[in-house]
Formats: C-alpha cells, sequence, structure tokens
C-alpha cells in the first residue's frame, strides 16, 4: 500500500514540477521579458538536467546556495511553500530597486537582472521538493549578469506598462483622497480637508504626467 501511494505522489509530483513545470517557468520568464522588449528565452534541456542535479544536492544538503558557474551561466535560486509562479514574481519585485541610470550588478537585483538579460537566449529549469519546501534552480546560457553591459541588457519597461502603473497609482490616491474628505467632512474638518484633498489629487494628476 505504502508503495502505490508513493508512486502515485511521484507521478502527482512530476505532473507539477516536471516538463509541464519547465514549460510554465519558461512562459512567466517571456511574460517578464516582453515588458522590457527582449527576446523569448527557449528551453534547453540539457542545461535542465544540471538544474535539477543541483536542485536535488540543495535538498540533500539542506541549503541552497548559488553554484560555482565558471562563467559558464547564469543563475537564481527560489525555495518556496507558495503556489507556481512564485519565484518568478520574487525576482521580479527586485525591479523596483534597479537604477536604469547607474545599471550595475548588486545582489539587491541580481536574479531580476539575470531573468530579464537580453543576451540570454536559453534556460535550462530544475526542482526538487523536500520538508514541505520546494527548491527551483533556474539556469541561463549565454550567461548575464557581465560587468559593463548592464545599459544594453537590462533596457527598462515599456511606456505602456508604464502608463498603466501610473493609472493604477493615480486611481489609488484619487480614491484615497475622496475617502479622506468624507472622513474629515464627518469630524466637521471642512475648510481643512478641502485643502488636504486637494494636494492629494494632485499628487494624483502628477502621475498622469
Amino acid at each position: 500500500m505504502s508503495k502505490i501511494f508513493c508512486f502515485i505522489f511521484t507521478v502527482l509530483f512530476l505532473n507539477a514540477h516536471g516538463v509541464e513545470y519547465d514549460i510554465f517557468v519558461l512562459k512567466k520568464h517571456n511574460e517578464y521579458r516582453d515588458k522590457h522588449n527582449v527576446p523569448h528565452l527557449k528551453l534547453d534541456k540539457r542545461l535542465s538536467e544540471e538544474c535539477a542535479d543541483y536542485a536535488k544536492q540543495c535538498t540533500t544538503q539542506h541549503e541552497s546556495e548559488y553554484s560555482t558557474s565558471n562563467g559558464k551561466y547564469s543563475e537564481n535560486l527560489c525555495t518556496h511553500k507558495e503556489s507556481r509562479g512564485s519565484c518568478e514574481a520574487e525576482w521580479y519585485r527586485e525591479s523596483f530597486y534597479y537604477n536604469y541610470e547607474r545599471p550595475r550588478i548588486s545582489n539587491t537585483t541580481r536574479s531580476f537582472t539575470a531573468m530579464i538579460w537580453k543576451s540570454s537566449t536559453h534556460l535550462g529549469v530544475g526542482v526538487s521538493k523536500t520538508d514541505g519546501e520546494t527548491i527551483t534552480v533556474v539556469r541561463y546560457r549565454p550567461p548575464g549578469n557581465i560587468y559593463g553591459q548592464f545599459i544594453k541588457n537590462v533596457p527598462p519597461p515599456n511606456k505602456s506598462n508604464k502608463i498603466k502603473v501610473s493609472l493604477l497609482l493615480s486611481l489609488i490616491i484619487w480614491s484615497g483622497a475622496t475617502i479622506l474628505e468624507s472622513f474629515l467632512q464627518d469630524v466637521a474638518l471642512v475648510s481643512q480637508s478641502r485643502s488636504t484633498v486637494k494636494k492629494i489629487r494632485k499628487l494624483g494628476a502628477a502621475f498622469l504626467i
């Protein structure tokens, strides 16, 4: 009975984190790369095998550290308990800390820049699970995060995405101003509220410029 259970679990795990998971990771990467108008990546089977071996090594040793690539590839690691897409979202969140005017490699943004790196053409995906956690290893070839090449390989997001973000921020601020106005009026601070609301709405309008 236990063997049957283990077999079923293995099949389910492979369906969730095997070849289909490779394709899912590739799809998420290319969605984020589209935001920066850089070419799509393609799956590299051999690179994925290397990633899988390293992911298993990480779970065996109960630690996840960047491997020694010797300039052969760049690499992203992620340990998570969440649903699919959590790793890619986590890496892309680093973009909020990236300075496009003074581009450079940084521990704060290295995962984001590796994922977006324009000159990288292929990626490999490996995954291993232990103690309720999943370790995902993604490697890119040719390698990214090369000193002196950030300007041409990590372009800023296209304007349409900036407009969407600006509209969202403006809407949030404008809605907040309306709620604040209503609240201040309820506490008999109408004259002060109008001045405050005007300032907040002016800030919201600034995001549309």
